[in-house]
């Protein structure tokens, strides 16, 4: 018997001791947050407003904190630019780390290997396709802006 091979004798008994309820009607979908089981739009605004409140609350315990207010102020600025939309999209993912790039690919979904195709020497991260890679460099020298000391800001992509 499958319990007497996978269960010790006191899960065993516990398990043979659930009452078990024979009546004869097909199973259905139940609800469990209305009184009759059936789904409702009433409910459900109910709860949608409710966990909106609670993740307000919690929003509000972290606002507080001195890194959030600076983060604030980053994001505030990039959306005050005077760049086009999808550049400051562009930024937004970059600083999120979200781009399809391969280091995250490979964290992901585990595809690939991470590493960059085309210098080979490191993950392909944000920052790496933007500032370290050898290839991204000469995008940078003949790229419209230049920026001086480029160099300098390498390894904190939020300076």
């Amino acid at each position: 018997m499958v319990l007497e091979r996978e269960f010790l004798d006191v899960g065993r008994k516990r398990i043979l001791n659930i009452p078990l309820i024979f009546i004869q009607r097909k199973d259905r979908f139940y609800w469990a947050h209305s009184s009759d089981g059936n789904y409702n739009v009433k409910a459900s605004y109910t709860i949608a407003m409710n966990n909106n409140g609670e993740r307000s609350r919690n929003s509000e315990r972290v606002k507080g904190s001195s890194e959030n207010r600076e983060t604030s102020k980053v994001w505030k600025k990039l959306w005050d630019l005077n760049i086009k939309q999808k550049l400051k999209n562009f930024i937004w993912k970059c600083l999120h780390q979200v781009l399809p790039v391969g280091e995250v690919i490979w964290r992901r979904i585990g595809k690939g290997n991470g590493m960059c195709r085309r210098c080979g020497e490191n993950m392909k991260t944000v920052e790496h396709c933007l500032f370290m890679c050898k290839d991204g460099e000469e995008v940078w020298k003949i790229a419209a802006p230049q920026w001086d000391g480029l160099a300098d800001h390498r390894n904190n992509f939020w300076r």
